[in-house]
């Protein structure tokens, strides 16, 4: 899970908090017992459903967090869901995985990163259509694809 800085910021000078972005599926795996955990989407329908049938015959707690857009406010259009999901995935705004406690005992074992684009390295390279340049695909790319953060 990712570190951060102290959630409570104080003085006349702070800027609210200064935190690096957690998620509820980081949480769980970082001290829940043994939970199964897919944090799954669209992008991946075949890994979707399989999750979901292995977390319903899981026996024990399991927890399901899937990115979706709202089209109309996320200012895609009403056919992009599928592919703003693969563009967030790939971007590892949402990276996919599964963390299923029956595969072993370390988390190296119950980890799965399988449908994520390059699992080693820091970012997926693609190319550009346009020239074949190869560039890293970050965050900032999958953003730069939705309306809601855009410059009012």
């Amino acid at each position: 899970m990712l570190g951060g800085y102290d959630m409570n910021q104080f003085g006349v000078a702070s800027q609210g908090k200064l935190i690096e972005k957690k998620n509820v599926a980081e949480a769980f795996t970082s001290g829940h017992g043994s939970p199964f955990i897919a944090q799954v989407s669209m992008a991946n329908a075949a890994k979707l459903y399989k999750a979901m049938l292995d977390g319903l015959e899981y026996r024990g707690t399991a927890f399901f967090q899937a990115y979706t857009t709202c089209q109309p406010e996320h200012g895609v259009g009403d056919n992009m869901s599928a592919e703003q999901a693969k563009l967030v995935r790939d971007a590892r705004g949402m990276p996919e995985f599964i963390f299923n406690p029956r595969r072993g005992e370390t988390s190296q074992e119950a980890f799965d990163l399988k449908g994520n684009p390059s699992v080693d390295r820091d970012w997926w390279r693609t190319k550009y259509a346009t020239d074949g340049a190869e560039y890293s695909f970050t965050v900032a790319h999958w953003a730069l694809t939705e309306g809601r953060f855009a410059s009012t």
